[in-house]
Order: C-alpha cells, then structure tokens, then sequence
C-alpha cells in the first residue's frame, strides 16, 4: 500500500476497504480520497465512474495500490470496492464502511464536469442519511 505523510496526517489514494488495517493508526489520521457518483439508478452512478477506474486499474501505481482488484477490471465488484457510488443509501454505507475501516476524513472526488450536480446531490440527498 502507497502513502504519503502530510503533516500529522495520511494521504490514501484510490482506497480499498481493507487497505486502512495495513497503514496503522499510531498518532496520525487518516483520509481517504475515492472516486464518487450518486444517482437515484446505482448502475447510471456506477457508469459514470466506469472508464475512469478502467483507465486507473492500468497504470502501475495503481496496481500496486489494489492489488487482485485489477485483474477484475471495472467489474460491479470493483466499482462497490474502491468507490463510492450508487444511490444515496449505497454511499452513505460507502462512507460509513470507510469510516468503520478506519478513515477519519473521505473526500469525493466526482467525475469531471459533475461536480456541481453531485455537489448538489451530497448537500441534499447524501449528507442527511449521514448525520447522526
């Protein structure tokens, strides 16, 4: 697992669930920076991010990031692993799985030229299933 030391702070890339176990806690926090679309339809949110995981899974840093997930390539299996996407219920069990596994931050990243659309979304529809 790549990192990088920000400060008091861990930078995770492209995240898999399982991957904050391997980092330790010690005294730093930990943000998880993950690709994001949120759609009423789980498989149109899930397309949109589609060719940018296809392209990712082939670069080198990547595969040693994620390990047997690129073998699978963009599967439905891979999408759920290392995004958070769906409908609003899907990404809030995204992101509280993350926050369960150990992240202290998850930042969304949103396909480009959706950001203000999947903004909207997050205000709306994501962060009140999120509040506690």
């Amino acid at each position: 697992m790549a990192r990088s030391r920000l400060g008091t702070g861990t930078r995770v890339c492209a995240l898999s669930r399982g991957a904050v176990d391997q980092i330790g806690r010690a005294d730093h926090r930990v943000a998880v920076f993950v690709w994001f679309s949120i759609d009423d339809d789980r498989d149109t949110a899930r397309a949109r991010l589609r060719e940018t995981v296809a392209v990712a899974l082939q670069q080198d840093f990547m595969r040693s990031q994620l390990g047997h997930l690129v073998t699978a390539g963009p599967s439905e299996a891979v999408l759920a692993e290392v995004t958070v996407s769906g409908t609003p219920t899907d990404c809030a069990a995204a992101v509280r799985a993350l926050h369960a596994a150990g992240a202290d931050a998850v930042v969304l990243q949103s396909v480009p030229r959706t950001e203000v659309e999947q903004l909207e979304r997050v205000r709306e529809d994501l962060l009140p299933l999120l509040v506690d």
